[in-house]
């Protein structure tokens, strides 16, 4: 039987970009290198956080949940994230443990039509 070839695929980056408009300037600003006053707020009504992570073995993306404030701001550069039992799998926790710690984070608040990512690196501990 014979390859099927989709005469639609994108395989460069170029060809991606000649479909959409730039980034408006804001959009591309929009990174912070911490965690500012809105974005504490965001987290700390989240019941919902979706984590991303990588290894050469996998991905995994996982929804954690719970009641509003269930993720702990540290400071402005640290999350404190509770684990909770789940299908025992644990592909995410050994996704970071056997990779650079390389994290996605996904926040989301019911009814707001916005949402808020952070990405940066995570450990994994026993501590309360």
């Amino acid at each position: 039987m014979a390859e099927l070839i989709d005469p639609h695929r994108i395989t460069t980056v170029d060809a991606l970009r000649r479909l959409y408009h730039l980034p408006t300037e804001r959009m591309v600003k929009m990174t912070f290198p911490f965690l500012d006053d809105h974005c504490l707020r965001f987290i700390a009504e989240s019941p919902l956080v979706f984590v991303a992570t990588a290894s050469e073995t996998g991905m995994d993306c996982s929804p954690r949940g719970g009641r509003p404030g269930f993720v702990q701001a540290v400071d402005r550069r640290e999350l404190a994230l509770p684990d909770w039992p789940g299908n025992n799998k644990l592909s995410s926790i050994t996704n970071l443990l056997t990779s650079d710690g390389a994290c996605g984070l996904v926040f989301l608040v019911p009814g707001q039509d916005v949402f808020l990512r952070v990405n940066g690196s995570a450990t994994v501990t026993t501590a309360p």
